[in-house]
């Protein structure tokens, strides 16, 4: 569906305020943030203000304080006070809440956060995302994302956080999303350009960006930075509630989704559900009807296919591609509200089996989801020589009570029977036997027949591999004995030694192994053309490997012995390759050239 088409200024026009609101930096601070704080600070400013609050100990030698005694102060009731040695300030992580210690003035327990010169200076981070109405249309909802930052390193006396909006959406029913973002840097206290870019029209974060897809990828990239992201989801179920998002069951699927995953608060989630409800309303009767797995994956970007068919239908029941009893569809629903969905796969399982008309039922499929994958991968989901799930099913259970009877407890559970039924399948459909054959397709003994079809497969393996041995032996004879013909004008003889191709690959393997060098290797490389190797040799003893010359494009790559050792300049060896080299390869290059 394409876009409506809208610039970053009309965008931000429609909101009622752009800009954060005092309201919603209050939200911020009381939702993301915790309101009160111990802040630790230690040094020569830290002490004298912990002496102004208590003048009684500036001359007091029992209570001496100095610049390295720690001082806490608690955001709650102003009160300052040395901490004690055994607190400590744990590391910060987001999946765990802080440590946290009691006021010894108002006894209430705070989190402890380093504020001090030379310590570690903190700054809470979160990443918020706000619904709001637009003010030309009632039915379009607006969403922008905020990067709220709270400093305790200055001023931790009033602490209050400042924020900036880094992204804008417009979502309405029937039309695409128009999403707009920017980057903005935080250090110092305040907003800031990045310096690996120029500033926006505001000065301070970078140009507005049109993204074309919604993908978590922008969330990513502020938790990537320490922030924690959050959703007000309120705002939006007081917009839904008064316009015509009012069916798209945005609060039930809140309420399932913080469920699902222990109360986390993902922004991109909430945004991915409103814009796939703007383009796939239906998707109000799946999260409804115990479907919204197949919603979250398709929102996670994750394919539902063939279970459900994303494409623009009136009625949701073409979108989903299997038939469920009324019995079933209860069941589904149960299954959701005890936020256990049903697995895609196993809608999967249920489709393929009702389109190619072979008996299962929800549970059938449910058993058999985890061969889902596996029956995909091998092309098995479509055989047609494949039992249906029923009697797949109805099969391993026998095979299990017939191990249990004859060897007792196996450790084998029902999954692992389909799963292990599903190979043997799989290895006789490869070995070419009858599939239309009962003593074939479901044997008295599973695990035997099991064990006889992979035997069948390993030694096909084996006879496979040694047939395309014996090919590609042949095809290299054929280009070895080719490139041999091609090279006839290559060989040359004295009085002593003589030259010629290495004909054979026994040759090439013969040559190395004497020599101690890796000329087998250029066996390939000779045969296509791409190198030529030649024999040197000794007229007085043909058959023994002396030297191995590589030559290419017409010029002498090397000349050598054992272990590599090149022809020795003043030796006859030597002499006899130069007159090769003069009498020989020098013409070719300069006929080549010509």
């Amino acid at each position: 569906m394409k876009a409506y088409e809208i610039t970053p200024s009309e965008l931000e026009n429609e909101f009622y305020s752009f800009q954060c609101s005092k309201k919603e930096l209050h939200w911020i601070l009381t939702h993301t943030m915790d309101s009160q704080y111990i802040c630790v600070t230690r040094g020569a400013v830290a002490k004298e203000e912990y002496l102004n609050q208590h003048p009684e100990l500036r001359n007091t030698n029992g209570h001496a304080v100095t610049n390295k005694t720690r001082f806490g102060y608690c955001t709650f009731c102003h009160h300052s006070f040395r901490i004690p040695d055994n607190w400590t300030i744990e590391k910060m992580d987001t999946q765990y809440p802080f440590k946290r210690y009691s006021c010894p003035y108002c006894h209430k327990e705070h989190q402890l956060i380093y504020t001090g010169k030379g310590m570690m200076n903190k700054v809470l981070g979160t990443y918020v995302t706000f619904f709001s109405r637009s003010r030309k249309n009632k039915d379009v909802i607006l969403a922008k994302n905020v990067v709220a930052y709270l400093p305790m390193d200055q001023g931790y006396r009033d602490v209050r956080p400042i924020a900036y909006v880094v992204g804008m959406m417009r979502m309405e029913i029937g039309k695409g999303t128009i999403y707009y973002c920017r980057d903005v840097d935080y250090a110092g206290g305040k907003f800031k350009t990045p310096f690996w870019y120029s500033a926006g029209d505001d000065g301070i974060g970078t140009s507005w960006t049109r993204v074309e897809r919604i993908g978590p990828g922008d969330v990513y990239k502020w938790s990537n930075r320490g922030l924690v992201d959050y959703v007000d989801w309120d705002s939006l179920d007081d917009i839904c509630q008064t316009s015509a998002w009012r069916y798209c069951a945005a609060k039930y699927f809140r309420s399932y989704y913080e469920g699902w995953s222990e109360g986390a608060e993902y922004a991109y989630t909430a945004v991915a559900y409103l814009d796939l409800y703007s383009r796939f309303p239906q998707i109000e009767y799946m999260v409804k009807g115990g479907l919204i797995g197949c919603v979250l994956r398709k929102i996670h970007g994750q394919s539902t296919y063939p279970a459900i068919k994303w494409q623009q239908y009136k009625s949701p029941k073409q979108m989903i591609r299997f038939v469920l009893t009324k019995r079933e569809k209860k069941h589904l629903y149960e299954l959701q509200e005890e936020h256990s969905p049903m697995s895609v796969n196993a809608l999967n399982m249920l489709t393929v089996m009702q389109q190619t008309g072979k008996r299962c039922t929800l549970e059938e499929a449910s058993m058999m989801q985890g061969a889902y994958s596996s029956m995909k991968d091998n092309g098995l989901l479509n055989d047609k020589n494949l039992p249906s799930a029923h009697q797949i099913i109805m099969y391993c259970e026998k095979q299990l009570d017939k191990m249990m009877r004859e060897h007792g407890q196996m450790g084998l559970s029902l999954r692992a029977c389909i799963c292990d039924y599903l190979d043997y399948f799989k290895e006789i459909k490869e070995l070419g036997y009858d599939l239309t054959d009962r003593q074939y397709l479901r044997p008295r003994d599973l695990y035997e027949a099991h064990r006889h079809s992979s035997e069948a497969v390993r030694i096909k393996m084996r006879a496979d591999i040694e047939r395309r041995h014996r090919q590609y032996a042949e095809q290299q004879v054929a280009m070895l004995e080719e490139r041999n013909k091609k090279l006839q004008s290559y060989c040359f003889h004295s009085d002593l030694f003589f030259i010629r191709p290495l004909q054979t690959v026994e040759e090439f393997i013969r040559e190395g192994a004497v020599n101690h060098n890796c000329v087998a290797t250029y066996t390939d490389s000779h045969a296509k053309g791409d190198t030529t190797i030649l024999a040197v040799r000794q007229k007085a003893a043909p058959d023994d490997v002396f030297y191995t010359m590589e030559v290419r494009d017409n010029q002498i790559m090397q000349c050598r012995t054992k272990n590599n050792e090149p022809a020795q300049e003043g030796t006859e060896v030597y002499a006899f390759v130069q007159q090769y080299e003069k009498e020989i390869l020098q013409p070719k290059r300069i006929k080549r050239g010509a």
